[in-house]
């Protein structure tokens, strides 16, 4: 079942506040509170790209994120459960596919960063209707080719070759498309940019019409001052609607 948060200034959901764990190295992690994503389009000045509601369609939100929560590889120090996340959307079909949307995600971690350490790998894979498998990321500069999963990493050493700095001790963020660019591939090949395609809005024509998104997500994080890496495994969905 896909559960909702309630919310009134901000549209956040899934971790409304911060977990702070104690950082061990020997036996935690370096993430020091909940990894999030947002969603901004992907040109100046990148506004966010949805607008989304809680109970009420009328009373819209401007930008919208889902906070993760984060577990160690072999399931020792998990939080919470990652399969219920979910987002309404309100004017789907004022959507496009006219501008690209970036998945931005902001890591948590106070720890030193060797060359090895960060993202060591994200998994994205992107469900349509009926959960079949939906071709809608493409590269920065337009929809083509599209494809319904992509790879990318965003370790430092990695980061380093998109000419982004990952600092010691500092939290970071970085976007899809940044990761799968920062494989090797070229700009024009690299598909970690979200579009909403024809088929998405051939299905929200009408006033009240709805069309869901799945996007599975899989993160490994490596630290060289922890025993071992950590894992993030999220499932979220987003809803969106026609609330003309």
């Amino acid at each position: 079942m896909l559960l909702y948060c309630e919310v009134d200034i901000m549209s956040k959901i899934g971790v409304s506040t911060a977990r702070k764990t104690k950082y061990k190295p020997a036996s935690n992690n370096p993430f020091q509170g909940p990894t999030a994503v947002s969603f901004n389009y992907n040109r100046p000045p990148f506004p966010p790209a949805f607008r989304t509601f809680d109970s009420d369609p009328s009373r819209l939100v401007k930008n919208s994120i889902l906070s993760f929560n984060i577990e160690r590889v072999g399931g020792v120090n998990r939080y919470g459960d990652n399969s219920t996340l979910g987002m309404r959307i309100g004017e789907g079909q004022l959507l496009t596919e006219e501008t690209g949307i970036n998945l931005v995600f902001g890591v948590n971690n106070n720890a030193a960063l060797a060359s090895t350490d960060g993202i060591a790998s994200i998994d994205v894979q992107v469900l349509g209707a009926k959960d079949a498998p939906l071709p809608c990321l493409g590269p920065a500069a337009g929809p083509d080719p599209l494809r319904e999963a992509v790879a990318g990493v965003f370790t430092k050493a990695a980061a380093a070759t998109i000419e982004v700095l990952l600092r010691d001790g500092d939290n970071f963020s970085f976007n899809l498309q940044q990761a799968v660019e920062a494989t090797g591939a070229a700009p024009e090949e690299a598909t970690g940019t979200l579009y909403i395609t024809p088929e998405i809005q051939e299905a929200l024509r009408e006033p009240g019409s709805t069309y869901e998104l799945t996007f599975l997500v899989t993160i490994l994080f490596n630290s060289s001052v922890t025993d071992g890496p950590v894992s993030l495994e999220a499932r979220f969905r987003l809803q969106l609607f026609n609330t003309e």
